[in-house]
């Protein structure tokens, strides 16, 4: 069988986007599985150049016109005409994808879709009446046509399963490599807690707003010690230094811009919990990661973490994803800082990663997908 994973760009995992880093991720686990394994990129620029990696990778000419198919990716799915083919889609929204889902109906070339959190609610919250018309016109016959709709999470699967019960979906968890990152050395830890965390810096799908006002309570009405540290970069930063700034809450937040490999590690190793106040999600890959440094996390229901991290008693789950409930959950987290607690709590969501996140676990869950 040959898996093709087609994304937009060049699935280049240094980059804070979630899904190149799962899409590479899984081409990885599988082509290790032994099986024939493409990333397919439709990109601005398919000549430059990208990461070396185990699987085969083509690049693709992006069009003006959305629904324009580069012709040597066309001449490509035609040779692969009935044969033993299965195309993976990734992410949620895209024209580019509408047409090629086209061309692999008349093919006879199956596909499967992970929408990586693209339909949950908070998603369409966003634009959402044009979303709502693209919905109907064009996505909702990509999500039918599919073989299956892949979903990360059982939030993420009910959401979409409101906006058309006829698609068949499947749930599987995104994986984490747990060799990529050291585990936190808790007797070098600060004297005050460290709330961190990593992502892009958008306001409305990460909930960086509620995490700073969330932040600004527990600070000014609880007197919490904490300090925050970010790292990420996006449209939201700037603002969000300068209401941390107007707020007096400068001195207790610092942002380090992108940061990746080992700069990335080192800032993250020293966060004590790690937040992801995030209004939708597929699944977070930086909560996966920080649970591999053996890092707990104080999450919202909406990034699909909160079974897993109830489950395994692996840190700090909101009710309700508000400023509020944040500002209670870090006090929590600071007591049990000044208690000595946190260490289990992030060795818990060690065990957690390892029983439920192996990216080769993922990875054969996925191929059996693909056999059905």
């Amino acid at each position: 069988m040959r898996i093709i994973h087609l994304v937009l760009g060049k699935a280049n995992p240094d980059r804070m986007n979630g899904v190149n880093k799962v899409a590479h991720q899984l081409a990885l686990s599988q082509h290790a599985l032994g099986h024939d394994v493409y990333i397919y990129g439709i990109t601005q620029d398919p000549y430059g150049a990208f990461p070396s990696r185990a699987y085969s990778t083509k690049l693709f000419q992006s069009h003006f016109n959305k629904l324009k198919i580069d012709k040597a990716l066309r001449e490509d799915l035609i040779s692969l005409a009935n044969t033993d083919t299965i195309v993976h889609f990734h992410a949620g929204y895209i024209p580019e994808f509408y047409a090629i889902s086209r061309l692999l109906i008349r093919l006879n070339i199956p596909y499967v879709l992970t929408p990586h959190g693209n339909f949950m609610q908070g998603a369409l919250d966003k634009n959402k009446f044009i979303k709502q018309i693209y919905f109907n016109l064009i996505e909702s016959k990509l999500l039918l046509q599919a073989k299956a709709v892949h979903c990360l999470g059982e939030g993420e699967r009910n959401d979409l399963l409101k906006l058309n019960n006829k698609v068949k979906t499947a749930v599987v968890p995104n994986g984490q490599n747990q060799n990529d990152t050291s585990v936190k050395n808790w007797s070098g830890t600060s004297s005050d807690i460290v709330f961190g965390f990593c992502g892009r810096f958008t306001r409305a799908q990460k909930g960086l707003d509620i995490l700073l006002l969330g932040f600004e309570i527990y600070k000014n009405t609880y007197n919490g010690k904490g300090h925050l540290s970010l790292i990420g970069d996006g449209d939201y930063l700037k603002e969000f230094n300068q209401q941390a700034f107007s707020k007096g809450l400068s001195p207790y937040i610092k942002t380090w811009g992108g940061l990746f490999g080992e700069q990335k590690n080192n800032v993250m190793s020293q966060m004590d919990v790690f937040c992801h106040t995030s209004r939708n999600e597929g699944m977070p890959m930086a909560v996966l990661e920080s649970a591999t440094m053996g890092i707990p996390s104080l999450v919202s229901e909406f990034t699909n973490m909160t079974g897993y991290v109830s489950q395994y008693n692996a840190g700090y789950c909101l009710q309700n994803n508000t400023p509020a409930e944040v500002a209670k959950m870090m006090v929590q987290a600071e007591n049990d800082f000044i208690m000595g607690k946190l260490q289990q709590l992030g060795a818990n969501a060690r065990k957690m990663v390892v029983q439920e996140f192996d990216w080769s676990s993922i990875a054969q869950k996925l191929i059996a997908l693909y056999k059905k």
